[in-house]
């Protein structure tokens, strides 16, 4: 597909995720496979799209949608004997070569959730929440975050966090620090450093360490500690901002 002009937020994201998809060939391979399958009838998401929004490439895994009614892919792949394990949220994980493709349908997150927009405004940070439609090349951003350009916030979605465990509020912190260090353009709001420092800081530290090992190997006091640098200095302050003035772990 070739773009001679970019007019929107949309098409430069669009542009970018396709320079990505033609420079790797195991990605480019596999899609179109299940492409060919389903007619295009699938959506990409989750990390590999954040990470085409922030300016970096596909790494190693790749998220994929389809519709609840919908049984195209997984047929093709048993057809091929392409095999699965089920990762942490009992979804298909195929392994293709060096990549892992985890494809699932939206009931599989939960039982209400009637198509792919559902899930997107389930996400833990407004980030994560894009998906593109594979066959018509559209893409789905419910918390509009291309209107928003250059991106600044990770966008936490507060209702997502405090509806889950303290155990699943560590996951996600952990995955936020990494986000955060990984991007050191992203910074938070003061209603966002609010809330770590409230709410989600007081549960990490409560949390039973034992299943966040393999996620954050430096042990439970080194991720608070750096949980609390990156609230400290990503902090937005300016004379139009709160005051923040720190803390400790």
């Amino acid at each position: 597909m070739k773009y001679t002009s970019v007019k929107t937020p949309s098409e430069s994201f669009l542009k970018l995720f396709y320079e990505n998809l033609c420079s790797n060939h195991i990605v480019h391979n596999f899609l179109s496979l299940i492409s060919e399958a389903s007619n295009g009838d699938f959506y990409v998401f989750g990390g590999s799209l954040r990470r085409t929004l922030l300016g970096g490439d596909f790494d190693g895994d790749v998220d994929i949608m389809v519709d609840n009614n919908d049984d195209r892919v997984f047929d093709f792949l048993e057809d091929h004997k392409v095999s699965f394990e089920l990762n942490r949220r009992k979804h298909r994980r195929y392994k293709w070569h060096s990549f892992q493709f985890d494809i699932n349908k939206p009931v599989e997150w939960d039982t209400s959730f009637l198509n792919v927009t559902d899930v997107l405004l389930h996400f833990d940070l407004n980030i994560n929440s894009l998906a593109i439609h594979f066959g018509s090349k559209s893409v789905l951003d419910p918390y509009k975050v291309l209107d928003r350009t250059p991106i600044l916030y990770p966008g936490i979605n507060w209702n997502r966090w405090r509806s889950i465990s303290e155990s699943e509020v560590t996951i996600l912190a952990i995955r936020l620090v990494k986000i955060l260090r990984q991007n050191s353009f992203l910074r938070l709001s003061c209603d966002e450093v609010s809330e770590l420092r409230n709410t989600v800081l007081p549960k990490c530290e409560r949390v039973d360490w034992g299943p966040h090992e393999n996620r954050y190997g430096g042990g439970q006091q080194a991720f608070l500690n750096e949980l609390v640098e990156l609230i400290n200095r990503k902090t937005i302050t300016n004379e139009n901002d709160c005051q923040n003035g720190g803390i400790n772990a």
